[in-house]
């Protein structure tokens, strides 16, 4: 059950708890600015914490990482296939080194655009066990935003040719 308290009530309970002796009328009101501040702040940390990122402030992807998320789009995968899947969309344009490629795998989990996935209990064969990754809601939608922003680019480059052309 939740209480709401008149001013009085609320300050006599916040001196009670805070055990602040009797002061001046004016020093009570600034220790209601600072509880008031304070609320509000916690208020809009709550808001930022619930709202979901905006895609569109992921953008500009480099080229390995929109080819990253590009790979995942089907469905999870591991690593070397990851990298393997790239050269092929990039036409062989794209080679990701190891390196490369977990460092911008150890950012896009950090970033939560991908996630990391256990091997479900396959055999993982003879080595180190695959570790299999897949894209978030978000990295969907950030990969959906990079791709209306890649045909904006080629829409505008095409009416420019038409007007250089003309």
């Amino acid at each position: 059950m939740v209480a709401i308290l008149c001013k009085v009530e609320l300050w006599e309970r916040i001196k009670s708890l805070a055990r602040i002796p009797p002061i001046h009328p004016l020093t009570r009101v600034k220790i209601c600015r600072i509880i008031y501040h304070v609320t509000i702040y916690q208020l809009m940390i709550i808001r930022m914490v619930s709202m979901s990122p905006d895609p569109v402030s992921y953008l500009p992807l480099t080229e390995p990482t929109f080819y990253i998320l590009l790979s995942l789009a089907p469905g999870r995968k591991h690593g070397y296939a990851i990298m393997k899947d790239v050269r092929g969309l990039s036409r062989e344009r794209v080679n990701l080194s190891t390196s490369t490629l977990y460092t911008a795998v150890g950012r896009l989990l950090d970033q939560e655009l991908i996630e990391r996935l256990d091997d479900g209990g396959q055999d993982p064969g003879p080595g180190w066990p695959r570790k299999s990754y897949a894209l978030t809601d978000l990295g969907r939608r950030v990969l959906e935003a990079e791709m209306v922003r890649l045909q904006g680019m080629v829409k505008e480059a095409r009416l420019r040719l038409r007007e250089d052309g003309a």
